[in-house]
């Protein structure tokens, strides 16, 4: 399978894939607005882990795809033009603690922009003992989700591919692995009290 052929059948799959969910808010990070890529991929990455792990469990990722937070988001235009932005597609699952999903329904783009805003680099100085509170946060649009914004978002995923475009599901990590630097030295006394004991 050829590169072309793998985005091709991606898209379709995507297209498909969304078409089946139903979205309940839509995000727009406009112009001027919008970090790099994969900054506001991360970003979402962490907004989702911490939503999931206040209002479902903390090892969400147990959950199945659709009690889960699910967020979609496609990229339009180009940086270097200065048009760069952002659409981005969230469907609220129903809370398994602290409150209803009515509740989270309308408390959602307040927590959003918090948490956007707390994650952003420039909101912190590393010299400072506590945060700048005197900057102004970075406007988000927020409306509910409805069938002509949700096409709208996939748009450019369905036409000729381009250069700049871009489209992502944000998944929240699994977590990191545990990693032992002292393996090796554990498993070798391990090794040296079995031939001791005549085990090994």
């Amino acid at each position: 399978m050829t590169v072309e052929s793998f985005k091709t059948s991606y898209k379709q799959a995507f297209v498909e894939f969304q078409k089946q969910q139903n979205y309940d808010w839509s995000i727009t990070v406009g112009m001027g607005s919008c970090p790099p890529d994969d900054e506001t991929i991360n970003r979402l990455t962490i907004i989702d882990a911490i939503l999931s792990k206040k209002y479902l469990v903390c090892r969400y990722h147990k959950l199945p795809s659709d009690a889960r937070f699910l967020m979609l988001i496609a990229f339009e235009g180009e940086r270097s033009c200065g048009s760069r932005h952002a659409h981005i597609l969230v469907r609220i699952p129903t809370p398994l603690k602290n409150c209803s999903r009515p509740t989270l329904l309308s408390r959602f783009p307040s927590e959003f922009q918090l948490l956007w805003d707390k994650l952003n680099p420039a909101s912190v100085s590393s010299s400072a003992p506590w945060p700048d509170t005197t900057r102004k946060s970075v406007p988000i649009e927020f409306c509910r989700s409805e069938v002509a914004r949700t096409i709208y978002t996939v748009k450019r995923v369905q036409s000729v591919e381009e250069a700049w475009s871009r489209f992502e599901i944000v998944r929240p990590s699994h977590g990191t692995k545990f990693l032992n630097e002292n393996l090796s030295v554990i498993q070798n006394r391990d090794r040296q009290k079995r031939a001791a004991l005549c085990l090994a």
